[in-house]
Protein backbone atom coordinates (compact mmCIF):
# COMPACT_ATOMS: atom_id res chain seq x y z
CA UNK A 1 0.00 0.00 0.00
CA UNK A 2 2.64 2.39 0.62
CA UNK A 3 4.64 1.63 -2.73
CA UNK A 4 1.20 2.56 -4.57
CA UNK A 5 1.10 5.83 -2.52
CA UNK A 6 4.72 6.31 -3.82
CA UNK A 7 3.76 5.69 -7.20
CA UNK A 8 0.94 8.47 -6.98
CA UNK A 9 3.07 10.60 -5.12
CA UNK A 10 5.49 10.94 -8.31
CA UNK A 11 2.66 11.10 -10.78
CA UNK A 12 1.07 13.69 -8.91
CA UNK A 13 4.19 15.50 -8.55
CA UNK A 14 5.40 15.23 -12.37
CA UNK A 15 1.74 16.78 -12.65
CA UNK A 16 2.44 19.69 -10.59
CA UNK A 17 5.52 20.44 -12.77
CA UNK A 18 3.25 20.22 -16.00
CA UNK A 19 0.90 22.58 -14.67
CA UNK A 20 3.45 25.36 -13.30
CA UNK A 21 4.73 25.42 -16.54
CA UNK A 22 2.00 25.75 -18.65
CA UNK A 23 -0.54 28.32 -16.58
CA UNK A 24 -0.11 31.51 -15.12
CA UNK A 25 2.23 31.96 -12.93
CA UNK A 26 0.95 32.73 -9.26
CA UNK A 27 2.88 35.60 -9.74
CA UNK A 28 0.77 37.32 -12.10
CA UNK A 29 -2.16 36.10 -10.30
CA UNK A 30 -0.67 37.89 -6.51
CA UNK A 31 -0.19 40.75 -8.42
CA UNK A 32 -3.64 40.90 -10.07
CA UNK A 33 -4.55 40.46 -6.56
CA UNK A 34 -2.46 43.12 -5.30
CA UNK A 35 -4.40 45.45 -7.65
CA UNK A 36 -7.70 44.57 -6.70
CA UNK A 37 -6.84 44.55 -3.22
CA UNK A 38 -5.86 48.52 -3.67
CA UNK A 39 -8.69 49.18 -6.12
CA UNK A 40 -11.65 47.50 -3.23
CA UNK A 41 -11.56 49.49 -0.35
CA UNK A 42 -11.89 47.56 3.04
CA UNK A 43 -10.66 43.97 0.78
CA UNK A 44 -9.02 41.61 1.93
CA UNK A 45 -6.89 38.79 1.64
CA UNK A 46 -8.55 35.16 0.06
CA UNK A 47 -7.62 33.47 3.04
CA UNK A 48 -9.90 35.46 5.44
CA UNK A 49 -12.42 35.43 2.78
CA UNK A 50 -12.16 31.48 2.56
CA UNK A 51 -11.10 30.05 5.13
CA UNK A 52 -11.66 32.01 8.56
CA UNK A 53 -11.82 28.69 10.09
CA UNK A 54 -9.02 26.80 9.96
CA UNK A 55 -10.07 23.32 10.96
CA UNK A 56 -12.48 23.60 7.74
CA UNK A 57 -9.07 23.97 5.62
CA UNK A 58 -7.01 21.26 8.10
CA UNK A 59 -10.06 18.66 7.34
CA UNK A 60 -10.06 19.50 3.31
CA UNK A 61 -6.05 18.89 4.10
CA UNK A 62 -6.20 15.42 5.64
CA UNK A 63 -8.64 14.44 2.65
CA UNK A 64 -6.39 15.63 0.34
CA UNK A 65 -3.42 13.52 1.78
CA UNK A 66 -4.97 10.23 2.08
CA UNK A 67 -4.69 9.53 -1.59
CA UNK A 68 -1.04 9.62 -0.97
CA UNK A 69 -0.82 7.51 1.96
CA UNK A 70 -0.87 10.11 4.65
CA UNK A 71 -2.89 11.92 6.86
CA UNK A 72 -2.36 15.55 8.17
CA UNK A 73 -1.61 15.66 11.92
CA UNK A 74 -2.01 19.59 13.21
CA UNK A 75 -1.83 22.46 10.74
CA UNK A 76 -0.40 26.24 11.83
CA UNK A 77 -0.41 28.98 10.15
CA UNK A 78 1.86 31.88 11.53
CA UNK A 79 2.05 35.62 10.71
CA UNK A 80 -0.58 37.55 8.73
CA UNK A 81 -1.13 38.91 5.19
CA UNK A 82 0.65 37.56 2.36
CA UNK A 83 3.63 36.12 3.67
CA UNK A 84 2.09 33.29 5.64
CA UNK A 85 4.49 30.73 7.19
CA UNK A 86 2.45 27.19 6.92
CA UNK A 87 3.45 24.50 8.72
CA UNK A 88 1.98 20.63 8.44
CA UNK A 89 2.93 17.81 10.17
CA UNK A 90 1.58 14.25 8.72
CA UNK A 91 1.80 10.72 9.70
CA UNK A 92 1.37 8.06 7.36
CA UNK A 93 -1.83 5.86 7.22
CA UNK A 94 0.26 2.52 7.18
CA UNK A 95 2.18 1.98 10.56
CA UNK A 96 5.25 3.23 9.04
CA UNK A 97 7.57 6.33 10.33
CA UNK A 98 7.32 9.20 8.03
CA UNK A 99 10.52 10.16 6.52
CA UNK A 100 12.70 12.96 5.03
CA UNK A 101 12.31 11.88 1.68
CA UNK A 102 8.47 11.81 2.18
CA UNK A 103 7.95 14.92 3.42
CA UNK A 104 9.65 16.61 0.74
CA UNK A 105 8.07 14.87 -2.08
CA UNK A 106 4.64 15.81 0.07
CA UNK A 107 5.37 20.00 -0.26
CA UNK A 108 4.55 20.34 -3.70
CA UNK A 109 1.81 18.65 -3.92
CA UNK A 110 0.19 20.50 -0.39
CA UNK A 111 1.59 23.61 -2.24
CA UNK A 112 -0.66 22.89 -4.60
CA UNK A 113 -3.53 22.09 -2.87
CA UNK A 114 -2.97 25.36 -0.95
CA UNK A 115 -2.70 27.71 -4.21
CA UNK A 116 -5.68 25.88 -5.61
CA UNK A 117 -7.40 26.82 -2.21
CA UNK A 118 -6.38 30.52 -2.95
CA UNK A 119 -4.34 30.61 0.56
CA UNK A 120 -0.80 30.44 -0.30
CA UNK A 121 1.10 32.93 -2.89
CA UNK A 122 5.16 33.46 -3.68
CA UNK A 123 5.46 35.21 -0.67
CA UNK A 124 4.04 32.32 1.41
CA UNK A 125 6.30 29.39 2.98
CA UNK A 126 5.63 25.95 3.54
CA UNK A 127 7.08 22.91 6.12
CA UNK A 128 6.12 19.84 5.88
CA UNK A 129 7.39 17.56 8.90
CA UNK A 130 6.49 14.34 10.77
CA UNK A 131 4.21 14.39 13.93
CA UNK A 132 6.86 13.40 16.06
CA UNK A 133 7.33 11.85 19.31
CA UNK A 134 5.02 14.56 21.06
CA UNK A 135 2.54 14.57 17.96
CA UNK A 136 -1.09 16.24 18.72
CA UNK A 137 -3.82 14.26 19.25
CA UNK A 138 -7.56 15.88 18.67
CA UNK A 139 -9.08 13.64 16.09
CA UNK A 140 -11.34 10.34 17.21
CA UNK A 141 -8.55 8.84 14.98
CA UNK A 142 -5.77 9.75 17.17
CA UNK A 143 -7.35 8.94 20.87
CA UNK A 144 -8.07 5.76 19.45
CA UNK A 145 -4.74 4.97 18.27
CA UNK A 146 -2.77 5.97 21.56
CA UNK A 147 -5.51 4.69 24.17
CA UNK A 148 -3.09 3.34 27.28
CA UNK A 149 -0.15 6.23 26.02
CA UNK A 150 0.85 9.04 28.30
CA UNK A 151 -0.73 12.18 27.23
CA UNK A 152 0.11 15.40 28.29
CA UNK A 153 -3.57 17.54 28.24
CA UNK A 154 -3.39 21.53 28.28
CA UNK A 155 -7.41 22.24 29.06
CA UNK A 156 -9.88 25.13 30.46
CA UNK A 157 -11.08 24.72 33.82
CA UNK A 158 -13.68 27.34 34.55
CA UNK A 159 -11.52 30.70 33.98
CA UNK A 160 -8.19 29.26 33.98
CA UNK A 161 -5.92 27.02 32.07
CA UNK A 162 -4.40 23.53 33.63
CA UNK A 163 -2.38 20.77 32.59
CA UNK A 164 -2.92 17.35 33.43
CA UNK A 165 0.06 14.19 32.13
CA UNK A 166 -1.64 10.80 32.82
CA UNK A 167 -2.49 7.74 30.61
CA UNK A 168 -5.23 8.28 28.05
CA UNK A 169 -7.90 5.67 29.21
CA UNK A 170 -10.90 6.32 27.38
CA UNK A 171 -12.85 8.90 25.28
CA UNK A 172 -16.52 9.23 23.39
CA UNK A 173 -17.88 12.38 21.21
CA UNK A 174 -18.35 14.40 24.55
CA UNK A 175 -14.86 13.60 27.11
CA UNK A 176 -11.66 12.25 27.18
CA UNK A 177 -10.88 10.37 30.35
CA UNK A 178 -7.48 10.68 31.84
CA UNK A 179 -5.92 8.47 34.28
CA UNK A 180 -3.79 9.87 36.47
CA UNK A 181 -2.14 8.58 39.64
CA UNK A 182 -1.91 9.94 42.90
CA UNK A 183 -0.85 9.03 45.96
CA UNK A 184 -0.26 5.45 44.62
CA UNK A 185 -3.88 5.57 43.73
CA UNK A 186 -5.25 5.71 40.19
CA UNK A 187 -7.84 8.89 39.88
CA UNK A 188 -9.98 9.10 36.52
CA UNK A 189 -9.77 12.72 35.13
CA UNK A 190 -12.97 13.35 32.59
CA UNK A 191 -12.07 16.12 30.79
CA UNK A 192 -14.68 17.95 28.35
CA UNK A 193 -13.33 17.74 24.34
CA UNK A 194 -14.57 21.81 24.73
CA UNK A 195 -12.69 21.99 26.63
CA UNK A 196 -9.59 21.02 25.38
CA UNK A 197 -6.74 23.30 24.39
CA UNK A 198 -3.80 20.73 23.39
CA UNK A 199 -3.62 17.05 23.92
CA UNK A 200 -0.22 15.90 23.48
CA UNK A 201 1.85 12.43 23.69
CA UNK A 202 4.66 12.36 26.10
CA UNK A 203 7.72 10.70 24.38
CA UNK A 204 8.84 7.49 25.83
CA UNK A 205 12.72 7.83 26.18
CA UNK A 206 14.73 4.48 25.56
CA UNK A 207 18.28 4.41 27.21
Amino acid sequence: MREAARNRLLKSTILYVMIMLTTVTWERATTWHADWLRAVPGAKWPFLCMYTDLLKLEEELDEFLRDFGFQAVDLNIAGRGPGRVFRLFVDSIDPVPVTIDDCTALSPQVRLFLEMKGVYNDKSSLEVSSGGLDRVLKRDRDFERFLGYEVRVAHLSGPKKETVTGELSSFTDDFIVVTIVEGGEPRAHKIQRSALDRVNLVPKLEL
